[in-house]
């Protein structure tokens, strides 16, 4: 079983803090369901320090994040997923080989928790249409 490196940083942190430990894969969905993500953004706008973060780290190098944002009403994620990948460029005459990102500003926190299943599981190109679908 593959293990991941789970990073979670709470309303309360300082930008640098972060508590980090390593869990198996099957360990993420419940690390996300466990965050107390309604409260933290809450608390998060009232203290006015950093948006709660979910991050994942694969040992193959990919990484996502999850950072919930809006209050107790209307909570939504800002997320990005990084992977070491090959883009053609100038018509496909030149390939770049490097870390590649997708973003997005609109996860709900049902697409938020999909993120960290496609993620944990390692399907990349699931998680890659689920990032364009937005």
């Amino acid at each position: 079983m593959n293990t991941l490196k789970l990073s979670l940083q709470y309303a309360h942190y300082d930008s640098y803090e972060a508590d980090d430990q390593i869990i198996y894969s099957d360990q993420a969905i419940a690390a996300f369901d466990t965050f107390d993500w309604l409260n933290e953004a809450e608390r998060s706008n009232q203290i006015q320090k950093v948006s709660p973060t979910l991050s994942l780290e694969s040992q193959d190098g990919k990484l996502i994040w999850l950072s919930a944002v809006g209050g107790l009403e209307n909570v939504y994620f800002v997320s990005e997923y990084s992977y070491i990948g090959t883009r053609k460029r100038l018509f496909g005459l030149v390939k770049y080989t490097g870390v590649l990102t997708v973003d997005t500003q609109n996860f709900n926190l049902e697409y938020a928790r999909q993120a960290i299943l496609l993620f944990a599981s390692g399907s990349h190109e699931a998680l890659l249409r689920l990032y364009d679908s937005v």
